[in-house]
């Protein structure tokens, strides 16, 4: 009994990537016949790489998903592919604090709240109802919001720790020298 659930759980989750894919490729099959381009397969395989991609990723991640594959494609066509898709719906551009772009699948570009490390660029991303519910019970004139992404900047505690030991050894440092000096 128990092997039968657990097949019918995986069955149910592979029906449901396949539901995902075949919704993404016909959101895009329709784009591109609005705009009167192409279907390549360049731009379905790349599709297909962000479909299995869990969670943000950047466009060299990509980029190592294509070469794990051996289709050769150009680092110009994955920047306008992911640009396209973009424009599309598909993936949405995440805001970041270095310079590489990341990217998510729409399905993923829910409402959320992240602090972003200054120092060295980690993101987590963190639940809080009692805000989440503050920001949606928020009234604007004329407007009304479907998403928001709040982003709290500063320094995470691995950061500060490792700031904290540096000026230690700093001080330690400058002490040694003095006494020497004297």
């Amino acid at each position: 009994m128990m092997h039968r659930c657990l097949l019918l759980c995986i069955f149910a989750l592979v029906m449901s990537d396949e539901k995902t894919r075949m919704a993404a490729y016909s959101a895009l099959t329709e784009f591109l016949e609005r705009k009167r381009l192409r279907k390549t397969s360049e731009r379905f395989h790349i599709l297909d790489k962000i479909l299995s991609m869990p969670g943000q990723f950047e466009v060299e991640d990509i980029c190592k998903a294509m070469a794990d594959d051996a289709y050769r494609v150009s680092r110009a066509t994955i920047y306008n592919t992911l640009s396209l898709f973009d424009e599309c719906g598909l993936i949405r551009r995440c805001p970041s604090t270095d310079t590489r772009a990341r990217y998510e699948r729409a399905a993923y570009a829910t409402s959320r709240f992240q602090l972003v490390c200054l120092q060295c660029g980690k993101i987590k991303d963190v639940k809080d109802a009692e805000l989440a519910r503050q920001i949606s019970a928020r009234r604007y004139s004329a407007f009304h919001p479907s998403e928001f992404s709040l982003m709290v900047y500063g320094i995470c505690s691995r950061c500060m720790r490792h700031n904290k030991k540096r000026t230690i050894n700093t001080t330690n440092t400058e002490s040694t020298v003095r006494i020497k000096k004297q």
